[in-house]
């Protein structure tokens, strides 16, 4: 007995693996059966579907919205008041306040104000052969001249004065604008006036700053940036770059002083 045990004490893993193999050669005996058996037995034909009936009135919207969305996705815009491409600038006010300025430069101006100019010419009175005129330019100035009937303004040469209607305090002139041919009266209370330009009050924000009366052709500067006025209309302003030469426009919303801040 004790040889036995020692026996399978030294090759009981020779026995085990004995064993496997016994076990493996039996399946693989019988496996070539077995495939034959299931090729041999075709597999039952599926169920059909059950009948539900057509599906109707499908809401395909969503699913055209999603292709639409991903087919054409919004531009990538790279500027505006993000700070992935674009660094804030921070500047600090004289109470030691530090103000974050999203925009400088052209793009930071505002206008406050828009004021027309206008070149006037007034009758002062009859005198002898002739009347007694000045004209008065947008810079203030006053020209006076005397004028008679078929003659040019002598001083100005804006006007040639083509007829009148009434004497006294009641004529009233007729005259032709010699730069644009234009045909207009003028009487003692009422003048001529037209526009002749347009002075502009602009507000930078990142300064706090003003700059009134601004005329075309005025130069300022901006963060260390000259800029130039180089047009005024009745509701918008273009300044241009010394540096780059790039045009901005800014446009006026009409109401004095709305756009500017304290």
């Amino acid at each position: 007995m004790q040889k036995v045990l020692t026996f399978l004490k030294r090759h009981y893993e020779k026995l085990i693996l004995g064993l496997v193999l016994i076990g493996l050669i039996a399946v693989g005996a019988t496996l070539p059966k077995q495939i034959k058996e299931v090729n041999e037995t075709p597999d039952p034909p599926p169920n059909p579907p059950a009948q539900t009936g057509l599906m109707t009135n499908m809401n395909l919207a969503p699913l055209v919205a999603a292709i639409e969305q991903v087919t054409n996705p919004p531009p990538l815009t790279l500027s505006g008041e993000h700070n992935l491409f674009n660094p804030v600038v921070w500047k600090r006010k004289s109470n030691g306040q530090l103000v974050k300025i999203l925009k400088t430069g052209a793009d930071a101006l505002v206008v406050s104000n828009i004021v027309p100019e206008y070149m006037k010419i007034v009758l002062d009175r009859p005198g002898g052969e002739g009347y007694f005129m000045y004209v008065v330019s947008p810079s203030g100035k006053r020209t006076n001249e005397y004028v008679k009937l078929n003659e040019k303004a002598p001083h100005t040469k804006l006007y040639e004065l083509t007829g009148t209607n009434g004497s006294g305090d009641e004529v009233k002139l007729e005259l032709q604008l010699l730069d644009t041919g234009e045909k207009v009266s003028v009487t003692e209370k009422e003048p001529y006036e037209r526009v002749e330009g347009y002075i502009a009050d602009l507000w930078y924000q990142p300064d706090l700053k003003s700059y009134p009366k601004e005329h075309v052709n005025d130069t300022f500067t901006l963060d260390g940036d000259q800029y130039k006025v180089v047009a005024i209309t009745n509701n918008a302003v273009t300044v241009q770059e010394a540096s780059t030469t790039e045009k901005t426009t800014i446009n006026w919303n009409g109401k004095p002083g709305a756009a500017r801040r304290p």
